[in-house]
């Protein structure tokens, strides 16, 4: 049996992300961001693209970058008590 993650978006209903059409990603687990905002980081992932997604599908406040070496995601201080889905490519 295979395991598919769809999310959609809580307020319009839309798809968001399906894993059947995802390409190349790796998901690095479930993480909640400091409160007030700041940085999750993967000093073992060198070069990659990173995107978030919300446990609920809602668009997310963050960026990311390779500016120490390795993927970082940053996220502001709206974000704190929400879960993201952390994904790598």
């Amino acid at each position: 049996m295979s395991m598919v993650l769809r999310l959609w978006d809580a307020n319009t209903g839309q798809l968001t992300f399906d894993s059947e059409l995802a390409v190349g990603g790796v998901c690095l687990g479930f993480y909640t961001p400091p409160t007030g905002g700041g940085s999750i980081t993967f000093p073992d992932i060198v070069g990659a693209t990173g995107f978030a997604l919300s446990a609920g599908g809602r668009g997310t406040l963050y960026t990311t970058d390779n500016d120490l070496g390795y993927l970082r995601f940053n996220f502001n201080e709206l974000t704190a008590g929400s879960s993201y889905a952390l994904f790598a490519k």
